[in-house]
C-alpha cells in the first residue's frame, strides 16, 4: 500500500495535526494514460493519450463479464472483468452488482471509471449505472485536457461530470513528478465552468508545506475566470514597501478588465487598468494606463498610457493604430512599464496598414514621436516617419530563390538646432538570390547580395545627398550529426559556418542615420551600429538595424 501523509499547518507554519491517506495498489490513473516523449516537443517530456470512450446508443445500458447472475427479481451481479457502458460513461471492475430498476449498485476490485477527458481508478465504489453518479474510495484520477491529476480518500462524481475530492491532493505536474501540489480537505472540480475550488488548502513544494489558505480558487482550463491574481511584495529604496494586488474581471467572452492597485509607502497609491475588447470582425482594442496622483517623492501627478486598435492578423489586409502618452521620462525607472510603452524618453504613436499576397506584401505607416524627457538633445531626437511605404517579395524556384525588400520614407523631427538634420527622405532595398543544396548530412547555400541606398537630408538651410550600392556574396553551410539514445531520444549536433563578403561602392560616412543606432558619422559609431549582440546575428547578411547603412566586412 502507498501511504501519503496530509499535514495541516497554521499560517505561521506550525504543524497542528496529520492524517494518512492510503490508495490502492497498482498503476495510478495518470500513469495509465501517460505517454513518455523525450523528443523535446512536450514541456513535461510526455502527454496524455486516453482511449476513445465508445458508449452505448442513447440511454441503453450495455454490460459484459465472465460470469453474469440475476436474482430473478431486480439485482444483476457481474463477476470477472465486469464492463458496463452507458452513453459516454464506462465502468470496469472485478465485480459489479446493481439494481436494474434504479441503477444503484456497488463495484469492487480494481475499479476504473472513464468519462470523456477523465479517468478515475480506485478500490471500491458506490455507483449508479443509470445516472453515472459514483462515490469512489481510495482513488487516483486525471483530467487529460487540462493535465490535472491527483489522489484522494474519496472521489464523488455527479451526473453532469463534476467531481468532488475529499481529503486529497492535486497537481498539474507530470506523473511521478511532485514539484508542487495542493492538499485540501475538499476540492471541487467543476468541468462545466472550468473552475476549481478548494477548502482548507496547503500549498506544498516537493511535498513540503509552504503556505496555508482557508480557500483557494483556480482554473481547470484556459477559460478566463474573475478573481484575484497572486499578489506581489517588494522593498525598494525610492518607493519603499510596495504591495501589488491585481484583480481580473471577466466581464464577457469578448471583453475583460485587469485592475491592479499598487500600494507604495514612499510614493502613495497607483492604480493600473488594462482593458480589452474583441469586435465581431476579430479586431482588438486595448487600453493600458497606470495613474499615480500626487507622487509623494516628486510632488506631481504621474501616469503612463497606451491605446491600440488592431485588425484580425490572419486577414490579407491588416491595419493597426497606437497612441502612447506619459507624464515624464523617468516613470518607468521609478515604477514600471505597465502600459508597455515603446521607449522611456521618446514615445511613438502610429497608424498603418499592410496588404499581403502569397509571395509579396506592401504597406504604409505614419507615426509621431513625442519627447517626454527634457534631457534628450536635438541630435538624439528620433525621426518620425511621415509616411513610410514598404514592400517585400520572394520567389522560390526549382534552382534559385530570390528575396527583395525595402522602403521609401519621408522623415521629420521637431528640433531647434541648425547643426543636425531636421528632415529628409530615404530609399533602401535589400536583394538576395541563392541556390540552396541540402542532403541528409548537411547543406550548402551560395548567394549573391545587393544593397542599394539613397538618402537626402536637410541641415539648417543646406541639403545633403548621398547614395551608394553595396555588393556582396555569401556561402552558408552546415553539417548534421545525429545519434539515437538508449531511451529513444534523438540527439543532434549541427555546426554551421558562413563566409560573407560585403563591400560598398564608396564610403557612406556622410549618410544621415534616420533609424539606425548610430546618430553621428565617426568610425566608433559605425562600429557600434555593426556590433553583433546575439549568436543569430552572426549569420545575417546585414547586421545593422534600420535601412540607412550596410555593414562592411573589411572593417
Amino acid at each position: 500500500m502507498n501511504h501519503l501523509t496530509l499535514t495541516r499547518c497554521l499560517a505561521l507554519g506550525l504543524v497542528a495535526t496529520s492524517a494518512s491517506v492510503a490508495h490502492g495498489d497498482g498503476q495510478s490513473a495518470a500513469a495509465t494514460d501517460w505517454v513518455i516523449d523525450t523528443s523535446g516537443t512536450y514541456l513535461c517530456q510526455g502527454y496524455y493519450s486516453p482511449p476513445l470512450v465508445e458508449g452505448s446508443v442513447g440511454d441503453d445500458l450495455n454490460a459484459e463479464a465472465e460470469n453474469t447472475d440475476y436474482d430473478g427479481s431486480d439485482r444483476v451481479i457481474l463477476t470477472g472483468n465486469a464492463f458496463i457502458t452507458r452513453n459516454d460513461f464506462q465502468l470496469e471492475a472485478d465485480r459489479v452488482s446493481f439494481l436494474n430498476s434504479t441503477g444503484d449498485g456497488d463495484a469492487d476490485g480494481s475499479v476504473k471509471i472513464r468519462r470523456p477527458n477523465t479517468l478515475l481508478i480506485g478500490d471500491t465504489a458506490s455507483v449508479n449505472v443509470r445516472t453515472n453518479a459514483f462515490d469512489l474510495k481510495n482513488s487516483s484520477f486525471v483530467t487529460h485536457q487540462n493535465r490535472l491529476r491527483g489522489e484522494s480518500d474519496f472521489a464523488i462524481g455527479a451526473p453532469n461530470g463534476d467531481i468532488r475530492v475529499v481529503n486529497g491532493t492535486i497537481t498539474f505536474c507530470a506523473p511521478g513528478v511532485n514539484s508542487w501540489d495542493l492538499q485540501a480537505d475538499q476540492i471541487y472540480l467543476n468541468q462545466s465552468s472550468g473552475r476549481g475550488w478548494a477548502n482548507d488548502v496547503i500549498v506544498r513544494v516537493k511535498e513540503i508545506p509552504v503556505f496555508y489558505t482557508p480557500a483557494l480558487g483556480f482554473p481547470l482550463d484556459d477559460r478566463r475566470l474573475t478573481g484575484f491574481l497572486f499578489p506581489s511584495y517588494s522593498l525598494g529604496s525610492t518607493s519603499g514597501t510596495e504591495i501589488v494586488t491585481p484583480f481580473y474581471w471577466n466581464l464577457a467572452p469578448n471583453y475583460d478588465l485587469l485592475i491592479q492597485p499598487r500600494f507604495m509607502t514612499a510614493r502613495g497609491t497607483a492604480i493600473g487598468l488594462h482593458g480589452r475588447y474583441l469586435f465581431e470582425d476579430f479586431s482588438l482594442f486595448e487600453a493600458k494606463t497606470e495613474q499615480l496622483p500626487d507622487d509623494k517623492v516628486t510632488g506631481t501627478d504621474r501616469h503612463i498610457s497606451q491605446l491600440t486598435l488592431a485588425s484580425d492578423p490572419s486577414k490579407a489586409v491588416i491595419w493597426n493604430m497606437t497612441y502612447e502618452d506619459a507624464s515624464d521620462g523617468t516613470y518607468q525607472d521609478d515604477l514600471n512599464n505597465f502600459a508597455d510603452l515603446s521607449d522611456k524618453q521618446q514615445l511613438t504613436s502610429s497608424i498603418g496598414a499592410t496588404v499581403r499576397g502569397d509571395t509579396w506584401s506592401a504597406g504604409w505607416i505614419a507615426d509621431r514621436v513625442d519627447v517626454v524627457d527634457s534631457t534628450v538633445t536635438d541630435s538624439n531626437t528620433k525621426f518620425s516617419r511621415q509616411p513610410q511605404l514598404y514592400w517585400s517579395w520572394s520567389d522560390y524556384g526549382d534552382v534559385f530563390n530570390t528575396y527583395i525588400n525595402g522602403d521609401i520614407t519621408e522623415f521629420n523631427r521637431d528640433i531647434s538646432s541648425n547643426s543636425s538634420a531636421s528632415e529628409g527622405r530615404r530609399f533602401y532595398s535589400d536583394s538576395k538570390t541563392e541556390s540552396p543544396f541540402s542532403a541528409s548530412y548537411g547543406s550548402v547555400t551560395p548567394a549573391i547580395l545587393a544593397f542599394p541606398r539613397w538618402g537626402e537630408s536637410k541641415v539648417g538651410t543646406d541639403t545633403f545627398e548621398n547614395s551608394y550600392v553595396t555588393y556582396g556574396a555569401s556561402l552558408d553551410s552546415s553539417l548534421n550529426f545525429e545519434k539515437f539514445g538508449s531511451n529513444g531520444a534523438l540527439y543532434e549536433l549541427i555546426p554551421r559556418a558562413k563566409l560573407l563578403i560585403r563591400e560598398p561602392s564608396k564610403n557612406p560616412s556622410d549618410q544621415v542615420r534616420f533609424d539606425t543606432i548610430a546618430t553621428t558619422a565617426d568610425a566608433d559609431d559605425i562600429a557600434e551600429a555593426q556590433r553583433i549582440d546575439t549568436a543569430s546575428e552572426l549569420f545575417l547578411d546585414n547586421p545593422i538595424s534600420g535601412g540607412d547603412l550596410v555593414g562592411d566586412t573589411r572593417e
